[in-house]
């Protein structure tokens, strides 16, 4: 019954057949089928496990590869399967063909059942004379230890993982350095020390790109005394002038940790990367690496900063700039803010207006931020936004509205206490209820609470919000409701006394008790009114 059930199958028919041995198309073809109906549940592995066992041995690379892979799979289900395969493939571990070995080696690690076969596999594999072989022996060993961390310090992976990273092919040492962090987590990852930062140095500077920008990250070890400092800040030097964005962002990233307390060196790292930073920014030709480059400044600090403000209009859009890559620019331009520049950088963003709805809602969170930071552009701001809401509210109202905070209008009140309220009861009267997230009536019960005294019909927009779906509501809302609807009964009693009602009604029908611990507490509030 099995095999009828098998044989109904016409991909396990075709690959049973004695003959499809000899045709490595037909057999790769077949094979990636399986996969596919493995992948859409249309198959059991253990269904095609019989044809699999006897195509190990085939003489085509790729076809052992796919074979493997499968068999791999199979081990989830079969974990014996390992054992009806395991002369083969420690047969293929010495095979002439590299893929062959690199496939075996694989394979035994991947297979639990083979636990006792694969530190011989690991070593001969480390021993191997291609490099390909040698990252697959690598990679075995993070295997290995994932199925069976104790057979893993049984072996010593570790310590020959750490003798790799003297491998002459700098793919090998990433991947051991790789896998080395993978089995050292717990412990904090692999350890580099100075001895292994002066030998990297002298090997780093051939490495291609990949590797080089990986391995760079591990250099930046604590406590580094002053003549390896100065070692690693005059070998790396060079690499800033290079053409590739990433190599040069790799090495500043390195650097600009290496100078840290020491003022001389990062004044002199400073006057280094800023001109260099700059000609990024200014070409066109690095669409795609700058916002890497933007995100790597934001995190820096104001020293490192402080040269570009002269020259903030580098930070401004370009006409073919990626959404990426505006989006960057725009979220630095607080950065670079001064009082000289600030109102013209604000009037910038308002000219952009309007973009995508995104990059729409990132203009008025930067240009909130900009306001608040530099109080001098403050009420342009609040005027502009009020300005740009009553001419296309349906287009920006939340976009506005998410940032009344972010405006932190309370503590920036005295600025213009007339041009703040004014905003504040504009922006009540625009936004469309529709629209509204929990996170928006949030905004909108920050502006009742704190300026109700100058909008009369706050009662009313208390009402309509009791009468919005309350599904996605958090406790923090709810509260939030609760002691704005009371602020704002204590400045309209008759509008707000039935509201007031509604409102302890809801709040007490929730299952909370912290709830109804503050509803008991303001409804006490209003008795000690009277």
């Amino acid at each position: 019954l099995l095999q009828e059930i098998e044989m109904a199958n016409p991909i396990i028919v075709e690959l049973s057949k004695p003959d499809v041995m000899s045709d490595s198309s037909k057999l790769l073809r077949l094979l990636t089928a399986v996969k596919s109906q493995l992948a859409n549940n249309c198959m059991d592995i253990t269904e095609v496990m019989s044809p699999l066992i006897k195509l190990v041995a085939s003489n085509n690379a790729a076809v052992k590869t796919e074979v493997c892979d499968l068999i791999i799979h199979a081990a989830t289900k079969e974990p014996d399967v390992g054992l009806l395969v395991v002369n083969i493939l420690n047969k293929d571990v010495t095979d002439p063909n590299p893929t062959v070995r690199s496939t075996a080696i694989t394979t035994i690690c991947s297979l639990p059942g083979l636990l006792s076969h694969s530190n011989s596999a690991i070593i001969s594999g480390l021993k191997d004379s291609n490099p390909g072989v040698r990252v697959s022996a690598v990679t075995g060993a993070g295997k290995v230890w994932r199925h069976s961390p104790e057979g893993s310090h049984e072996f010593g992976l570790v310590n020959k993982l750490y003798e790799m990273l003297r491998d002459t092919e700098p793919s090998v040492v990433t991947f051991s350095l790789q896998t080395l962090n993978v089995i050292l987590a717990d412990e904090g990852g692999v350890k580099v020390n100075k001895k292994m930062v002066r030998y990297f140095l002298t090997k780093i500077v051939n490495y291609r790109e990949k590797e080089f920008c990986f391995l760079i990250d591990f250099l930046a070890i604590p406590d580094l005394e002053e003549e390896l400092r100065v070692q690693v800040l005059n070998v790396l030097d060079p690499f800033l002038d290079k053409k590739d964005g990433n190599i040069v962002l790799s090495v500043a990233k390195l650097l600009t940790k290496i100078v840290d307390g020491n003022q001389n060196l990062k004044k002199s790292l400073i006057e280094r990367i800023v001109p260099i930073f700059s000609g990024f920014m200014k070409s066109s030709s690095y669409r795609e690496f700058n916002p890497f480059l933007i995100e790597f400044l934001l995190t820096l600090d104001d020293d490192y900063i402080e040269p570009f403000k002269d020259n903030y209009k580098h930070f401004f859009l370009k006409s073919k700039d990626t959404e990426k890559l505006s989006t960057r620019k725009i979220q630095f331009l607080p950065k670079l803010v001064t009082e000289d520049n600030s109102m013209e950088i604000l009037n910038y963003l308002f000219n952009l207006l309007p973009q995508t709805q995104k990059l729409n809602s990132i203009i008025f969170d930067t240009a909130a931020k900009i306001s608040v930071q530099e109080k001098s552009c403050y009420i342009h701001c609040v005027n502009n936004f009020e300005l740009i809401l009553k001419a296309d509210c349906d287009r920006y109202a939340c976009d506005i509205l998410k940032n009344v905070k972010v405006l932190d209008l309370v503590k920036n009140v005295d600025l213009d206490k007339e041009k703040v309220a004014q905003f504040a009861k504009t922006m009540l009267e625009y936004i469309s209820l529709e629209s509204l997230t929990p996170k928006l009536i949030s905004s909108m019960l920050y502006l009742l609470h704190h300026f109700c005294s100058q909008i009369p019909s706050s009662p009313y927009h208390i009402e309509d919000i009791l009468g919005l779906e309350k599904t996605n509501w958090s406790t923090v809302l709810y509260s939030q409701l609760l002691s704005c609807s009371f602020v704002v009964f204590n400045e309209y009693p008759p509008a707000m006394q039935i509201i007031l009602g509604q409102v302890f009604d809801l709040i007490l029908k929730q299952n909370n008790h912290e709830l109804h611990e503050k509803a008991i507490i303001y409804y006490n509030l209003l008795h000690s009114l009277r």
